[in-house]
């Protein structure tokens, strides 16, 4: 364990970002408890691994407590592979983080336990509003410990057992009648295309895709499937959804951003470049090849699921090359959970001199990203590297916003604010994010809504007050810009 410890604290100071901001803490000051069973190690490794967090003021709090982390390396490889740990499948949107508190659910995941029916009928959907988790009244409740569990709900930090059960009630997103509902936990695979279409036009065909994560193995070969759709349809225009993408592996972004670009708008361009504070070149093996810098848009199936990312039914013959669009614009639907690598794809995409129009609200700004580093069956997350595109830019700490959004913050990108409607499905045909992407193509500016007098572009301005439920730090997965290539070891 010893061994360990130095190995850890020798990795933070070689690589970390913020590696001055570090203070030392040798083993030999730690109280060490007797090693009794794999607890006690974990327990022991966690204690000491969290003593180098940064202190100083060269990043925010939430940059600092969202990255500095660990796991069992086993976890990191199932959510590579897609396997999602027992959960019940909701995630969660504060309106109002005082009470009378307004929290919605903001996604329901397929398949998962929240998705299920009954009587034919899904009984939680998107925008309906929690009142009770439990025994804890989510709206009125003042309790110091009850609102720690709320927050602890809506970051999803609840570690779940499989058919373990919790009792939720809500008020219906459509009407002012409540619904109980006792969902039972169990695993799940994750599903990256959470809604594919293609909608006719007048006069041509517009590709629609929904992605909702960037993480697993899955994405490869679902989205390849996908946009080979799109191809053979001769889709003139793409609407990419990503209003619930928190990110994941940038170079799953740099491969999608191929697919919407092709091969003559990225010829000799990068798709990101990554500002370490370190030479990679001084680097031992232990790094694991990780592609350091820069990252290629990505042109062909890497097999990174065990199978290759696209076949022939027919004939089986297996298909490297991704299907590409050669698009030269592209509408982007994004929201406040827009982030890490999906921020990386539109990053990367303006860099190569593709239109970007961004419908929807502004994304995260997550411009810090993590070099996971395994040893020992544990897994650290620290902040190594910034990410930038070919034109060198990467300063959107404030996040992309639509040009028209009132406010002075934000990369300004052309495009419509539109506040995302929550009693709508996404990717329906009243979902009003889709209607003025489809709208903007064929008006320009003059179709965006108009904004309300009572815009507020964080609502969480309150989050000081402690009865304040905070708001999910913009930079919690540790892995939402994780570019290290998966690996089953």
């Amino acid at each position: 364990m010893l061994d360990e410890m130095l190995y850890v604290r020798s990795w933070l100071f070689e690589t970390h970002r913020w590696h001055k901001d570090i203070v030392d803490f040798v083993p030999s000051r730690l109280n060490v408890k007797p090693k009794k069973k794999m607890g006690d190690h974990l327990e022991n490794m966690q204690a000491y691994f969290e003593r180098f967090r940064p202190v100083s003021d060269a990043c925010d709090k939430d940059d600092k407590d969202a990255f500095h982390h660990m796991e069992f390396t086993t976890q990191m490889l199932s959510r590579h592979f897609g396997q999602i740990s027992p959960y019940h499948g909701l995630s969660w949107r504060v309106d109002k983080s005082i009470p009378p508190r307004d929290i919605r659910v903001l996604r329901v995941d397929p398949n998962s336990p929240a998705a299920e029916l009954e009587l034919g009928v899904q009984i939680v959907k998107r925008g309906d509003k929690l009142l009770k988790f439990g025994d804890i009244d989510v709206v009125n409740t003042t309790d110091k410990d009850e609102i720690y569990n709320i927050e602890f709900l809506i970051h999803g930090h609840w570690k779940l057992n499989s058919n373990q059960e919790f009792t939720y009630e809500f008020q219906d997103r459509d009407s002012s009648d409540k619904k109980t509902r006792s969902i039972v936990a169990k695993k799940n695979e994750e599903v990256p295309v959470y809604k594919s279409r293609i909608i006719e036009t007048k006069n041509d065909k517009v590709g629609y895709i929904a992605l909702d994560t960037f993480k697993s193995y899955l994405t490869e070969r679902k989205v390849n499937r996908e946009f080979r759709k799109f191809v053979d349809e001769e889709v003139s225009d793409l609407i990419l959804d990503l209003r619930n993408n928190e990110g994941g592996g940038v170079h799953y972004a740099a491969q999608i951003a191929y697919m919407i670009a092709g091969k003559e708008n990225t010829e000799e361009k990068m798709f990101a470049k990554l500002e370490l504070n370190y030479d990679p070149k001084a680097i031992t093996s232990s790094r694991n090849d990780v592609p350091h810098a820069p990252i290629e848009f990505g042109k062909e199936c890497q097999n990174y699921s065990y199978y290759d990312c696209g076949y022939d039914v027919g004939s089986w013959t297996s298909q490297r090359t991704y299907s590409t669009l050669d698009l030269n614009r592209v509408f982007v639907l994004t929201s406040k959970e827009t982030c890490g690598a999906s921020e990386a794809l539109i990053n990367g995409l303006r860099g190569a001199g593709v239109e970007v129009i961004l419908i929807g609200d502004t994304t995260c700004g997550q411009i810090y990203g993590t070099l996971p580093e395994s040893n020992c069956g544990l897994t650290y997350y620290g902040l190594q590297f910034q990410v930038k595109n070919d034109k060198g830019f990467g300063d959107f700490s404030d996040g992309f916003t639509p040009k028209n959004t009132p406010s002075d913050k934000g990369v300004k990108v052309k495009g419509c604010y539109v506040k995302d409607d929550l009693t709508k499905e996404v990717g329906e045909d009243d979902d009003v994010l889709l209607t003025t992407a489809l709208a903007y193509r064929q008006k320009g500016v003059t179709a965006c809504p108009e904004i309300p007098t009572s815009f507020v572009q964080d609502p969480q301005s309150n989050s000081r007050n402690p009865l304040a439920v905070r708001p999910k730090p913009k930079r919690y997965f540790g892995y939402n810009m994780d570019i290290t290539l998966p690996r089953d070891e």
